[in-house]
């Protein structure tokens, strides 16, 4: 979450409620502005309360702090995607991977 913001979408019924819960209500009021530390189990809120409302055949959530951080991530996501289906769909990394990419080389 990033400091006066909470993206709700458009009012969809399931979100509004899920913000209104206690448990949210909490977590925005008693929070730092540089720091997010929680009493409640919030990724799992958050992904269980999103994926109601998800269309089909999404299974994840994945919170960014802003829209530039969303639109690079989901750059990121296709070319990690593009080179998945390069390996041949394999989610394995090769040695030469490991090496060099994954190690910022």
């Amino acid at each position: 979450m990033s400091i006066s913001t909470i993206p709700i979408g458009y009012s969809h019924p399931d979100l509004l409620d899920f913000m209104d819960s206690k448990e949210v209500k909490l977590a925005a009021i008693n929070r730092p502005s540089f720091y997010f530390s929680s009493s409640i189990d919030l990724a799992e809120l958050i992904q269980d309360s999103y994926m109601k409302v998800a269309p089909k055949g999404f299974n994840i959530v994945y919170p960014t702090l802003c829209g530039s951080c969303a639109n690079e991530n989901a750059f990121k996501l296709a070319f990690m995607y593009h080179q998945r289906q390069a390996r041949g769909g394999s989610a394995e990394f090769s040695e030469l991977e490991m090496s060099s990419c994954m190690k910022n080389q």
